[in-house]
């Protein structure tokens, strides 16, 4: 998410970005706050405008969200929801986009910048062969970009050089510790 938030900071001209989330909850609290200090890591004075859907999967409620937001005045568009329907929207509006949990540039469009994912399979697949030998001990299990759980998507095929070397560099910075959000 602060990865997200570094290229939607380069690439606001409006310095006003905006968010289509599901609840407030923890979880979704967390990627917005990351989203908007990778933002602000760009220019202090960036906005993140946020509205909540309440629903975790209406397409037509997201769209709408994301033309709300779009009324606003927000140029680069974030969301924590499965449906594209948020980025699509926003690419049909001549906006920047981000996605989330999965690659959407195919379907959203020229637009699309990049989306945080999770590759649930470094976790599962040594954990279930801990299981399977009698060898797994219960833990709290957090790990970041260092282990390959998070990571972000392609990047959308006209995103600027300077967006992805930028965020490659702030990306290296955190996995070697340089960078302490």
């Amino acid at each position: 998410r602060y990865l997200t938030g570094v290229a939607g900071g380069m690439l606001t001209e409006a310095k006003k970005l905006g968010y289509v989330a599901a609840f407030p909850t923890s979880e979704v609290v967390r990627g917005i706050n990351a989203f908007t200090l990778g933002a602000r890591s760009i220019d202090e004075e960036i906005r993140v405008v946020v509205k909540y859907t309440g629903t975790w999967n209406n397409a037509g409620i997201e769209s709408s969200t994301a033309e709300n937001l779009i009324g606003e005045g927000v140029d680069v568009m974030a969301q924590h929801q499965n449906y594209p329907a948020a980025a699509q929207t926003a690419n049909d509006a001549g906006i920047w986009a981000t996605g989330y949990n999965s690659p959407m540039g195919e379907v959203v469009g020229e637009n699309y910048v990049t989306s945080p994912i999770w590759n649930w399979e470094v976790f599962y697949r040594p954990t279930v062969r801990a299981v399977r030998t009698g060898t797994w001990n219960a833990d709290f299990y957090w790990n970041g970009l260092d282990s390959g759980i998070v990571d972000l998507s392609d990047w959308g095929s006209n995103v600027p050089g300077e967006v992805k070397t930028t965020v490659a560099e702030t990306r290296r910075r955190l996995v070697d510790g340089d960078l302490n959000i």
